[in-house]
């Protein structure tokens, strides 16, 4: 299995994107090199680029972890910070690319509103960068959760950090990074808009069941419907 590898820690992790995964990386790095990381020092690359150019079998290490998220949250997640706080999808973004310009070929709104990036999700995913985001959790893992031996929750990110606190004989906190966009609940969406964020998150939820189900998704949100 795929992912970042930290030998000296015995740490392996695979990434979900807007899954505390920025935090996270900046995290390992920290506790393995035992320093900030600094792009300057890694020919400008960000730490994303950093760990895609070290990633190894992580099948061997004694921790194998993956931290998960509702996967509505994280669907509403990527657009408030790729969408509205990053622009990706900006005319001028959206020209960097020939998927992007494929996009705009098709005439639909830049920097869409929240209901216009839901009824069109299915060609606006295709923006490099929030196809990257917003990749099932299915695919990123292959289709399995039997090689990991610890998975969590965001709802358990305490308990995530004493875990990797305890395995590394540390005291050093996880950041709490890529925090920019204004935060969407699910109380602000229509109960069309939930159904069909749903219908796109549905295989994720199959998978996941366990750690989050619908029945738990429409509870919340007719709790803040209130």
């Amino acid at each position: 299995m795929q992912g970042i590898l930290l030998p000296s820690l015995s740490l392996g992790y695979v990434d979900v994107p807007k899954n505390a995964s920025t935090s996270i990386k900046r995290y390992l790095y920290l506790l393995a090199y035992g320093r900030e990381y600094d792009k300057h020092n890694h020919n400008g690359d960000n730490i994303h680029r950093f760990f895609k150019r070290n990633m190894g079998d992580i099948s061997g290490a004694k921790n194998r972890f993956l931290l998960l998220r509702d996967p509505v949250k994280r669907f509403l997640s990527v657009y408030s910070n790729r969408v509205l706080h990053y622009k990706e999808l900006s005319q001028d973004h959206l020209l960097r690319s020939e998927k992007g310009r494929a996009i705009l070929h098709k005439a639909l709104p830049t920097t869409p509103d929240l209901d216009t990036y839901i009824t069109h999700f299915e060609s606006y995913k295709h923006e490099p960068s929030l196809w990257h985001h917003t990749k099932p959790v299915f695919y990123i893992t292959g289709g399995s959760l039997q090689g990991f031996n610890r998975i969590f929750t965001m709802e358990e990110i305490g308990q995530f950090e004493r875990f990797i606190q305890s395995s590394c004989n540390t005291r050093l906190q996880l950041p709490r990074l890529q925090t920019g966009g204004k935060k969407i609940a699910l109380g602000e969406l229509s109960e069309e808009q939930l159904r069909r964020i749903y219908s796109y998150c549905e295989k994720d939820y199959e998978f996941l069941a366990g750690y989050y189900s619908k029945e738990k998704l429409w509870t919340q949100w007719e709790k803040e419907q209130k």
